[in-house]
């Protein structure tokens, strides 16, 4: 089934943020990559700050479809997965102590 919402979504011909005009792109901040691999070719494609219109709004740029496309998938995962509870999840059952990811440096005690 998730596959196949997947699929029905275009999510084999997605296309990478820097290909689509309008797409803003950061190094900071949260970047989500997407990766099919079909008939031996492999299509990536990334966006930066997928969930957020912040950057969007502040350059007065109408969201891309690809943008809004990528999100609908995200959302389709989400349905299926709940990647933020999978992720506090993950942090729960790492042992006291002190870890960095991205920029963020956490203390667990």
């Amino acid at each position: 089934m998730l596959i196949s919402d997947l699929e029905g979504n275009g999510f084999e011909n997605l296309e990478d943020c820097n290909k689509v005009e309008d797409c803003i792109s950061g190094l900071d901040g949260t970047t989500t990559s997407f990766t099919t691999i079909k008939r031996g070719e492999t299509n990536t494609a990334s966006y930066w700050e997928l969930e957020s219109d912040y950057y969007y709004n502040q350059s007065k740029v109408k969201l891309p479809a690809e943008v809004i496309n990528a999100r609908k998938l995200i959302s389709i995962i989400n349905k299926e997965f709940d990647l933020e509870e999978q992720f506090q999840n993950f942090l729960n059952r790492l042992p006291n102590g002190r870890y960095s990811y991205s920029m963020l440096i956490m203390n667990k005690v």
